[in-house]
């Protein structure tokens, strides 16, 4: 590693920087009743998280017989219109970006929500101006846990694979993590789990996490 080669951390935004279940449940059940679907319950709607705008609408109408094309615009608008409307940052995110940036590390975020989304929840919440970089789904890179984004991050910002952190709550963070060859630190605060997959650090809370990194 070359002497004052750039740090950085890439963190996941859903159940790591930010509880945004409550906005996707009401999301969720706003198109489901456009459809005279019944509502979902916030525990169905939590496993289906972590893989995209477009595996979340298929799962959430798994034998409704309402078809993703169907229901796509309609989602996207109720969802647009439910952004941070009961999504909270968790506890040491808003104090602790900040902690970082001036540590000296470098931050992006890495996402499978659509970019537009994670762009208006972090600046709404008041910490976007604290990254370097956030990359969103879209069509210009595949999803995690495919590497192709983070290595897409490491380029952009000049980083090294020593010295980037893949920072979130779920084996797909871990898994995308473990094959662009960087570090990986899981939040077990989240949505998801370890899965198979053996991170290199494991915090219990986001100011633990800050404690490590600026030590």
């Amino acid at each position: 590693m070359k002497s004052g080669e750039k740090r950085c951390l890439v963190f996941d935004l859903d159940g790591t920087l930010s509880d945004t279940l409550p906005d996707l449940v009401l999301a969720v059940n706003r198109m489901r009743a456009e459809f005279e679907l019944p509502a979902l319950m916030p525990e169905e709607v939590k496993p289906m998280l972590g893989h995209g705008f477009d595996d979340l609408l298929r799962k959430s109408l798994a034998g409704s017989g309402v078809t993703p094309e169907e229901a796509s615009e309609v989602f996207r608008e109720t969802y647009r219109y439910s952004l941070n409307e009961q999504s909270h940052l968790f506890p040491g995110v808003f104090q602790g970006l900040r902690r970082l940036k001036e540590s000296g590390w470098r931050l992006a975020l890495l996402s499978n929500k659509l970019e537009d989304f994670c762009k208006f929840i972090l600046y709404d919440f008041g910490v976007g101006p604290c990254f370097d970089l956030i990359f969103g789904g879209s069509d210009e890179y595949p999803l995690k846990p495919d590497p192709a984004p983070l290595f897409a991050v490491m380029e952009i910002l000049g980083t090294s694979k020593e010295k980037t952190w893949m920072i979130g709550d779920s084996a797909t963070d871990l898994e995308t993590a473990r094959r662009a060859g960087v570090n990986s630190g899981f939040v077990t605060y989240g949505y998801g789990s370890c899965g198979e997959e053996r991170p290199s650090r494991i915090f219990s809370t986001f100011d633990e996490l800050c404690g490590f990194f600026t030590k």
